[in-house]
């Protein structure tokens, strides 16, 4: 061992040859510094190299994040355009019923718009295969991605937005159309049946169109996740993801 090699040539520098003992102490000292020097070399490398490959990682998440998100914002977009044409639907909808002036055409028209909502789909699959398999160690202090998370979480109530509309629809709306309605007056209005409008004038049929409209959460409130989007899309575009 060093330590016994090194006490030996110590006791050794102590006979009358003793300036050739303390060559072979010098020599014995280069040569233990020269191992430690390349065994530090080589852990500095083999961390370089895993520095160099948890960037690259990182830098390709970020480019599959900033992928999800755009696709985000195209969907969540026409998300909010549907949304606007069922809330003015429903206004009309009250106001044909309010002011007794309903007509088949007109009613089939605003019922087809009413059941065509559409869910709005969260693109958080990346996100959420970060947190699953762990890498958000590559993350740590880096305040892009704690916006991206604060995003992603968000997302998932906007989800819930339109997932409320549609149950509303189907547990209101739709059974309610299916019992007094013929639905032929959407495609096929030769061989459809009349519609008693009496039903469509009422207050079960109004109370129906009340409940929808309670369902459709305020669009201040959705504009302000799109405008976040939008921030976000900035802050990775800054990345320069390209490079």
């Amino acid at each position: 061992m060093p330590i016994v090699r090194y006490a030996k040539l110590y006791l050794d520098s102590l006979s009358p040859t003793a300036p050739l003992m303390k060559k072979k102490i010098l020599r014995f000292s280069v040569e233990a510094l020269l191992i430690v020097f390349s065994i530090l070399l080589a852990l500095w490398i083999d961390n370089r190299k895993e520095s160099s490959k948890d960037r690259a990682l990182k830098s390709e998440l970020y480019k599959r994040l900033y992928t999800d998100i755009k696709t985000d914002s195209i969907n969540y977009a026409g998300y909010l355009k549907r949304r606007d044409r069922v809330a003015n639907t429903l206004t009309s909808l009250i106001q044909y019923v309010n002011t007794k002036k309903l007509d088949e055409d007109s009613l089939a028209v605003l019922l087809s718009e009413l059941e065509y909502f559409g869910a709005y789909q969260a693109a958080n699959s990346t996100y959420n295969s970060i947190v699953s398999s762990g890498q958000m160690a590559l993350f740590e202090s880096d305040t892009v991605f704690l916006n991206i998370s604060r995003y992603c979480i968000s997302n998932v109530s906007m989800v819930g937005t339109s997932d409320a509309y549609m149950a509303g629809a189907n547990r209101f709306l739709v059974p309610f159309v299916n019992e007094h309605f013929d639905r032929r007056l959407f495609y096929d209005k030769n061989n459809a049946g009349s519609v008693d409008l009496e039903v469509f004038s009422g207050v079960e049929f109004i109370n129906v169109c009340y409940s929808l409209a309670d369902r459709l959460i305020y669009r201040d409130y959705l504009v302000a996740h799109a405008k976040r989007q939008a921030r976000l899309l900035a802050q990775l575009r800054q990345l320069r993801l390209d490079r």
